[in-house]
């Protein structure tokens, strides 16, 4: 129930503590499913980015199998996140702007009835003003019938959707992890073929301990790469470029023309040929 105002003056207002809780109920539920929704529509994203990595490596270093079989694994299951799940939270969400329209429009009532009531008050005191009474006395009944009609629908709608977010949490989770699992599958169909492509790859890598990273093997002893000795400062300009102090003593792995591959304190890159020296 509501209680409107009794006593003439500014301050008195219709005090009305349901329809206040609707409104927080509203805006709490509101943000609540643009939550779900922001982790529905990034979660397909963030399943693809390590496919989508790895994809772009193997295109890098020419890897025509390995890209074809990446392109292979279906982004089968998120199709059907966005029909059953984040198209009915948007829509759900709409209802939910439009309830808090509603809310907003029956506050504006609100005040206009309060308004009338005060008006109505102010005239019933003077005499002389049967004419402005009746007038002031019929938007007031009008407003009033306005604010019950609005305030009751609201507060049935937002009860309604109070006991319906109890009972759609379970079947968002479910949906989502039965997406998930249809992803997971069709990546774990498409990794059974890069195993057997693994197998098919020589043992040009070892694990290197000391550098905690894997490195080419060119011999069979490390004494066997060459090194060469930094003339100049180096700064790299790229990524895959390798910094270089004067002095520094570089492994190299490889000998491409003028860039070389090799290791420096620990990390690997490409450096110029003429800033180093053979040792």
């Amino acid at each position: 129930m509501f209680q409107l105002k009794t006593h003439l003056g500014v301050k008195e207002k219709t005090h009305d503590s349901d329809l206040k809780t609707a409104k927080e109920r509203v805006i709490q539920n509101k943000k609540l499913y643009k939550q779900i929704l922001h982790c529905a529509e990034i979660l397909p994203t963030q399943a693809f980015t390590p496919i989508d990595t790895l994809k772009q490596t193997a295109i890098m270093v020419n890897d025509s199998r390995i890209v074809d079989i990446l392109n292979s694994i279906e982004k089968t299951g998120f199709e059907e996140i966005e029909q059953d799940l984040i198209y009915p939270l948007r829509q759900h969400i709409e209802y939910y702007d439009d309830l808090q329209r509603r809310i907003d429009d029956c506050h504006k009532t609100r005040i206009d009835m309060d308004r009338h009531k005060e008006k109505l008050e102010s005239l019933m005191k003077k005499t002389g003003k049967e004419g402005k009474i009746k007038e002031y006395q019929i938007k007031f009944d009008a407003e009033k019938e306005r604010y019950s009609k609005l305030r009751s629908d609201i507060i049935s709608e937002t009860e309604c959707l109070e006991e319906e977010r109890m009972t759609i949490a379970r079947p968002i989770m479910s949906s989502l992890l039965v997406c998930y699992t249809k992803y997971l599958n069709s990546v774990s169909k498409g990794w059974k073929q890069i195993e057997e492509t693994m197998k098919e790859i020589p043992p040009n890598f070892q694990f290197s301990e000391e550098q905690h990273k894997i490195i080419p093997v060119i011999g069979a002893k490390s004494e066997q790469y060459k090194k060469v000795q930094s003339l100049y400062y180096f700064e790299p300009n790229e990524e895959n470029e390798l910094l270089l102090n004067e002095g520094d003593i570089i492994k190299v792995y490889k000998e491409d023309g003028e860039w070389w591959y090799g290791e420096n304190n620990g990390k690997t890159g490409y450096f110029p040929s003429n800033y180093v020296r053979i040792i």
